[in-house]
């Protein structure tokens, strides 16, 4: 499970609502532990995202 306080229903509005702006191909943001790259879109849409998960911190895993 994912805590996430996000507003969106879809993975294209949270995209959206971390970028702050319809996003473009190769656009890219960290979120936690996630490095994501916004990798297809249409015109307003994200169609895919390519994810890369990094280890935790040792501060982080305690929290």
């Amino acid at each position: 499970d994912v805590d996430c306080e996000a507003d969106c229903t879809t993975v294209s509005g949270w995209v959206m609502e971390q970028l702050g702006r319809i996003p473009n191909e190769g656009d890219t943001f960290t979120w936690e532990n996630l490095d994501v790259t916004v990798t297809d879109t249409d015109y307003r849409r994200v169609l895919e995202i390519e994810v890369h998960c990094r280890p935790k911190e040792a501060d982080e895993e305690e929290d």
